[in-house]
């Protein structure tokens, strides 16, 4: 099992069992870090995570959590974008 933080909370906190790694090496640090971001606002937002429901993530939360400007965190999450709707994979 391999542990991802963002930040030093324990709310913050990433888990992946080693099938998700498996599935995710491949990614772009862009497109993994938009993914681990996406699992943190869900749940702290208890919302969980749907593909009926978008879940929002602003330039701006994405430089505040991972201490990079604004403009740099635009840029990755276009990056991120890119590529990461294209991408399929099953998960079971």
């Amino acid at each position: 099992m391999s542990v991802s933080t963002i930040k030093n909370s324990k709310t913050d906190l990433v888990v992946k069992t080693h099938r998700l790694n498996t599935v995710i090496q491949n990614l772009s640090l862009s497109e993994i870090r938009l993914v681990q971001l996406g699992i943190i606002d869900a749940r702290e937002k208890n919302e969980g995570l749907s593909s009926d429901k978008p879940l929002r993530i602003t330039a701006k939360r994405y430089a505040e959590v991972f201490d990079t400007t604004i403009q740099t965190a635009y840029k990755m999450l276009l990056d991120a974008e890119e590529n990461l709707f294209e991408r399929r994979f099953s998960f079971i």
